[in-house]
């Protein structure tokens, strides 16, 4: 967007117009492009956050909601859903604010926008875990740690033996009053609650209790985590569909990238890795929707440049080593750094160097003499090796020499002694061989 504000560029109401096409994730991601945006989603009461949870594909399923029962019901879920009602509507009247999300625009962000992980705190885009007590994890490794590092306690109750139960677990007299309508997980067949829930309930109970009616705060309360309670089944089967959509739109766009990769001859997985067109299948499979070919195209374009010889697009970042490695004809000698402003150019005795030089500067001539002084120091070292290459070889010719001399002579002391050792031994042999005879003849005579 330039200089001019959108509401320059658009009136609002057709920005609102616009906007009211958008799935949830979409529009609270426009909300924090700027104020303005920000305030077209929020205006009148939020409407139109409210609306967009419609927006969807038909295959999508739509988020639970709790409906307003019949003005002759007086049961005590009704009569949480009315005071759900009235609190979303008017958050000031309520002293908590978890009471305040389960009706209208608030709702929908509840379940759509991003928060904090409760057991780690990073940001996260994953629905609340558990629509009661709105716990949110941010992975299954934090879903495990919920359950294992002391975050949850089982609801305290009077029986059993309290010495065996974690010190906030064990029963206090106040929490009479506190345990009918503090929020709970299930777990294991044990209602598990929240540490810091417990912490607060209990803080408040002595902060209040001689200040306000307790019975009908808590009656209030109570009536309120029933109607929470009745919204929980829903809530987890949506959760379930919605994560079965998320897969189901992340097959569509993986096979509609690889079609695209086919048709363009081009290998899949390198597109796939492409950061832009990562961010823009998130994208779509947040929102579950389906890419487009106009918009794979340019995410693909987007932080690449075109290679003339391969025909395909290299990353911007690896482009000038591709063609320095591949292609050094085409490789460019000149820039213009958009980013800096200036004039820059490759070295010409280095062809295969992707270093730039700023034009007007002593750098690259700097960088030639350098250069050129090397090459001067290589040629001496060079001549000055092959003198010495030349010098031991010719004394080695007349080491050799020398030695084929000595080993004639005495080749020729050693044959000698050869010969008389062979005579030696042959005389040897013929004086055993007499001997073992004449032993032998000797025993046959006996």
């Amino acid at each position: 967007m330039s200089d001019d504000s959108g509401e320059n560029v658009l009136p609002v109401e057709l920005w609102t117009i616009i906007f009211s096409h958008l799935h949830p994730y979409s529009l609270f991601t426009v909300a924090r492009v700027c104020p303005l945006f920000r305030g077209i989603v929020w205006s009148c009461d939020g409407r139109l956050v409210d609306g967009s949870s419609e927006v969807k594909p038909d295959w999508v399923s739509a988020p639970p909601r709790l409906k307003l029962p019949l003005e002759e019901d007086n049961s005590a879920e009704a009569e949480g859903i009315r005071l759900l009602h009235k609190y979303a509507l008017e958050p000031a009247s309520c002293g908590k604010r978890r009471y305040t999300c389960y009706f209208g625009a608030s709702y929908v962000a509840l379940l759509f926008s991003a928060g904090k992980c409760t057991v780690c705190g990073d940001r996260t885009a994953r629905p609340v875990h558990d629509i009661v007590t709105l716990v949110r994890v941010c992975s299954p490794q934090c879903n495990r740690r919920l359950h294992h590092e002391n975050l949850l306690v089982e609801m305290p109750t009077p029986e059993g033996d309290q010495k065996k139960k974690p010190r906030i677990g064990r029963w206090r007299p106040e929490d009479e009053y506190i345990v009918s309508w503090l929020p709970f997980m299930k777990g294991r067949g044990e209602k598990l609650v929240l540490v810091h829930d417990l912490k607060r309930a209990r803080a408040e109970y002595a902060s209040i209790k001689d200040k306000t009616p307790l019975p009908q705060i808590y009656h209030e309360r109570t009536c309120m985590l029933a109607a929470m309670l009745s919204l929980r089944k829903a809530y987890r089967l949506w959760v379930r569909s919605i994560k079965y959509d998320h897969e189901r739109a992340y097959m569509m766009n993986t096979r509609f990238v690889r079609k695209f990769a086919r048709v363009n001859g081009i290998k899949a997985a390198l597109i796939l890795q492409a950061p832009s067109v990562r961010h823009a299948m998130e994208a779509h499979i947040d929102t579950v929707t389906c890419l487009t070919k106009q918009s794979l195209k340019h995410a693909w374009k987007k932080g690449h440049l075109p290679c003339e010889v391969c025909d395909t697009f290299v990353p911007e970042d690896i482009w000038l080593a591709h063609t320095i490695n591949r292609h050094p004809e085409i490789a460019p000698m000149a820039r213009h750094n958009k980013e800096t402003g200036e004039d820059e150019q490759r070295c010409p005795h280095c062809p295969k160097s992707a270093k730039w030089y700023i034009v007007g500067t002593n750098a690259l001539q700097r960088h030639m003499d350098a250069n050129a002084s090397v090459e001067v120091a290589e040629s001496v070292v060079t001549d000055a090796a092959e003198s010495a290459h030349g010098a031991v070889t010719e004394s080695a010719e007349s080491s050799v020499s020398d030695a084929d001399a000595g080993s004639q002579v005495l080749g020729k002391r050693r044959s000698s002694d050869e010969s008389e050792s062979e005579t030696g031994s042959v005389k040897r042999s013929k004086q055993y061989v007499r001997v073992s005879w004449g032993i032998g003849y000797a025993l046959t005579v006996y």
